[in-house]
């Protein structure tokens, strides 16, 4: 009998490190395995290679600037059903969806230097996203060190 049971090792997270974002590449047809993850959390920016188990990247969340290099639209359609030709003549019958997202290209920008670069969907809304998650940050430690005193 064979086992079946999953392991999803988890990512090497600090105490109270939360995942904000995450996006994965996976390798494989009928056995899908994750091969590499890029991650935001509330502490730091990390990519993490799930075949070697270790980070690539890593760097704190407050010295990393996100930048927009470039965007531009694709159009994400699905259609299907059954195609039937005869003598050059077709008869079409299906389905379809489309719809447009902007993907665009993501620098993390840390000490001077680009430390990662990601071609993603929407990469200004993760680009504001960074921005807030670094303002809360900011502010919690803030609220903080004012009730040490």
């Amino acid at each position: 009998m064979k086992d079946f049971s999953l392991s999803m090792d988890p990512l090497p997270l600090a105490e109270g490190e939360e995942i904000v974002w995450s996006a994965a590449k996976y390798k494989g047809f009928f056995r899908k395995r994750k091969v590499w993850e890029a991650v935001v959390t509330n502490h730091r920016i990390f990519e993490y290679d799930w075949e070697n188990k270790r980070m690539i990247v890593c760097c704190l969340l407050e010295d990393a600037e996100p930048v927009v290099e470039r965007t531009w639209r694709v159009r994400r359609s699905t259609w299907g059903g059954p195609v039937v030709y005869r003598r050059g003549f077709g008869v079409y019958g299906g389905y379809g969806k489309s719809r447009y997202v902007t993907v665009g290209i993501l620098s993390i920008v840390a000490n001077g230097r680009v430390v990662a670069r990601w071609e993603i969907e929407d990469p200004r809304g993760l680009q504001r996203l960074i921005k807030t998650v670094k303002k809360q940050m900011r502010e919690k430690a803030k609220a903080a060190s004012g009730r040490n005193r």
